[in-house]
């Protein structure tokens, strides 16, 4: 089971950089609601499709999960809607690399809440894995500038820094309540659990954003139409992260997915550069390999415990 949740981790953060990616250059036709909504509305039918191929070539019936499930699946979805908002807001600060460096505090929060929360224990190598890990995302956030604690600060107040605090707060709140989620799921096959908890999020999420968009972004769901090819291969990109992300979450404690999970901000380094045309900065290669060494001895300190 390991290998398939480390192959799922990773595979979700190859899939979320792209998207985000994807959705950095949706952002110049749609608003901001616009570019959150595409991956929910055209990544739903995807999902839906997925999860009935899957129950019905495994032989599975439907399960039918309880009230609970529907509370803590709709608990995840406010979560990640806000938190996605949250990820693409900011990008109009530092540009797309960093707006998505600073996200990536959400393993550190995860794991945190993780611990106080559901007493997930982890090694004191996997913590370290951690720490560097954090530090590597910290090289990236002082963009060049003396490491020192003023400069520290400042760069925290930076609105790109709040909006990328918020998204990593958020969205490892969205991993904790869905784990519980999959958990409520009446079957013993986490494959099922976390799609059907994936379809139910994306459904809510739709509704949620679709009515609010209604009333207040009419424009944005009308650029949303126009742009439906582009949109289409977004959401292709985000069912297929979602369902990764969910399938590693049922399968491994949250914390060491989201530790995994940082590995996306290699990925994401690879699209800067080859699919935004951005070019990075050597502090910036400096982080992203601090960034991979504190992936390395955070699987280290799991496989030895």
């Amino acid at each position: 089971m390991m290998s398939l949740w480390v192959a799922a981790a990773v595979l979700a953060g190859l899939f979320q950089s792209l998207r985000t990616a994807m959705q950095q250059k949706l952002r110049h036709r749609l608003t901001v609601n616009g570019a959150g909504m595409v991956r929910h509305l055209f990544g739903l039918p995807f999902v839906v499709a997925a999860a009935l191929l899957y129950i019905g070539l495994s032989g599975q019936s439907l399960p039918s999960p309880n009230f609970q499930f529907f509370v803590y699946s709709a608990g995840t979805a406010l979560c990640q809607l806000f938190g996605t908002l949250a990820l693409i807001h900011s990008f109009t600060d530092r540009g797309y690399l960093v707006g998505t460096a600073f996200s990536k505090t959400e393993a550190v929060q995860a794991a945190i809440a993780a611990a106080i929360l559901f007493d997930e224990r982890l090694s004191i190598l996997t913590w370290a894995g951690i720490l560097v890990g954090v530090f590597g995302v910290l090289v990236i956030a002082i963009h060049g500038r003396e490491l020192t604690i003023r400069e520290l600060l400042v760069s925290f107040r930076q609105p790109a820094a709040g909006y990328g605090l918020a998204a990593a707060g958020l969205l490892a709140a969205t991993g904790l309540i869905g784990q519980e989620a999959t958990k409520l799921v009446p079957t013993k096959d986490p494959i099922t659990a976390s799609l059907l908890t994936v379809g139910f999020v994306m459904l809510l999420q739709c509704l949620l954003q679709g009515l609010w968009m209604a009333k207040c972004d009419r424009t944005g769901l009308r650029a949303i139409c126009s742009a439906w090819r582009h949109s289409t291969q977004v959401g292709l990109v985000s069912a297929l992260g979602s369902i990764s992300w969910f399938a590693a979450i049922a399968l491994a404690p949250v914390a060491l997915v989201r530790i995994v999970g940082q590995s996306e901000v290699v990925f994401t380094m690879w699209f800067a550069r080859f699919y935004l045309k951005e070019k990075p900065r050597i502090d910036e290669i400096m982080g992203l390999l601090l960034v991979v060494s504190g992936v390395v001895l955070a699987l280290l300190g799991s496989w030895r415990s």
